[in-house]
């Protein structure tokens, strides 16, 4: 008997803490005022900031491929240069002597080989009379061809000595601006002497900027537009802030993107392109790369102020036509303004409390009130784009 009164004694305890006003709210109070804001859907264009390098296309450290001493250095030293335009002038002496000795080689290689083919003939046409033996035709055969095989290889050693000639002339393989000079008039450079590097062209219009974007990201932009990473960079465009935090003029867009997330940081590489005509990107320098979308897109809003957050993310609060309160968990994008991009979990008409969310809860009838139009206008609830 005691314990069916135990248990009977319980089931009311829960009856009445069931059908009781929330903690702190009279029996009989009339529904607590809420204020409320239709979810929007608005074209926006978010924009996400990145720390980048700037990176030169290309960059070409001139070497030289011959040993010689340097005789002149032809340009400004951080200057312009065009492709073609000779640099530096490496002493000719020995390599025009070796072209000249190589031209002689061959010449008398040709002359032996006319020689050898004049002999091969005559033979030739004796040897049908039994005049000559043909173990001596046999041996004018093989003279004739070993005269030919001394023209070719004449004409090789004529070859590699033009070549070690022109190397003697270093001009620039690209247009771009040259760094310093490594090493001045009258140093011995090439193979023997100094090896390094005698200066080094960047190619600085056009020019890239690479930045790092978090695997996170791109995988949820795959994920919500189910698009290739390539035609997803396609809708996007790039703007850079310079150091000094002024805006650079160029846009620019979007190049490759890597194919491998790097293990260290979780980042996956993008490169974008920019015109460079006056040279504000110089290579090795950071700046501020914005990344926004080419043509804005429509997408649910929600003011800031609406969003809350409990172990399972994200939610925002409802009122139904009921006047009923529900949670909804949401997927929050960028933040423009006062508002959250909504990726996922609102579709747009949805009435959001934005003020008195602590003392609702779930399931309780409100009195909803509309914003009013400065609330609305504090929260960014204005038609129009976004940028």
């Amino acid at each position: 008997m005691a314990s069916l009164l135990r248990r009977h004694g319980v089931a009311a305890i829960l009856a009445m803490l069931l059908l009781s006003p929330p903690l702190g709210r009279a029996a009989g109070a009339p529904p607590p005022a809420v204020t409320v804001m239709p979810i929007q859907v608005k074209n926006v264009a978010p924009t996400y900031s990145y720390i980048g390098r700037v990176q030169a296309i290309q960059s070409v450290a001139l070497i030289a491929r011959v040993q010689a001493f340097v005789e002149k250095i032809d340009f400004q030293e951080g200057g312009v240069v065009k492709k073609g335009q000779l640099l530096f002038e490496l002493q000719k002496g020995p390599y025009q002597a070796a072209l000249e000795a190589a031209q002689a080689a061959l010449q008398k290689a040709e002359a032996s080989q006319r020689i050898a083919r004049l002999t091969y003939d005559r033979d030739s046409s004796l040897g049908h009379g039994s005049v000559i033996s043909q173990q001596q035709i046999d041996t004018d055969r093989a003279n004739l061809d070993g005269a030919a095989a001394d023209v070719l290889s004449a004409r090789a050693n004529v070859e590699t000595a033009a070549i070690n000639l022109s190397y003697t002339s270093i001009v620039s393989p690209i247009d771009g601006r040259i760094g310093k000079a490594a090493y001045t008039q009258g140093n011995l450079v090439g193979s023997g002497g100094n090896t390094g590097a005698l200066a080094t062209v960047v190619q600085v219009d056009p020019i890239r900027v690479v930045f790092s974007v978090a695997d996170r990201e791109i995988v949820s932009a795959l994920q919500r537009t189910r698009e290739s990473s390539a035609k997803i960079a396609s809708t996007l465009s790039l703007s850079l802030v310079l150091p000094n935090g002024k805006p650079y003029p160029q846009k620019g867009a979007i190049e490759f993107i890597n194919n491998q997330v790097d293990p260290a940081t979780g980042t996956v590489a993008v490169w974008g392109r920019f015109t460079n005509p006056e040279g504000l990107l110089i290579p090795g320098g950071f700046v501020t790369v914005e990344v926004r979308r080419a043509e804005p897109e429509e997408r649910p809003v929600v003011p800031v102020q609406a969003v809350q957050d409990d172990k399972s993310g994200q939610f925002v609060l409802l009122v139904g036509p009921d006047n009923k309160v529900s949670e909804r968990h949401v997927t929050i994008g960028a933040q423009i303004g006062q508002q959250f991009i909504v990726n996922a979990g609102l579709t747009g008409g949805e009435d959001v409390i934005v003020e008195g969310v602590q003392k609702v809860r779930p399931g309780e009838v409100v009195n909803p009130v509309r914003a009013s139009r400065q609330t609305a206008a504090n929260s960014g609830q204005a038609n129009g784009t976004e940028p």
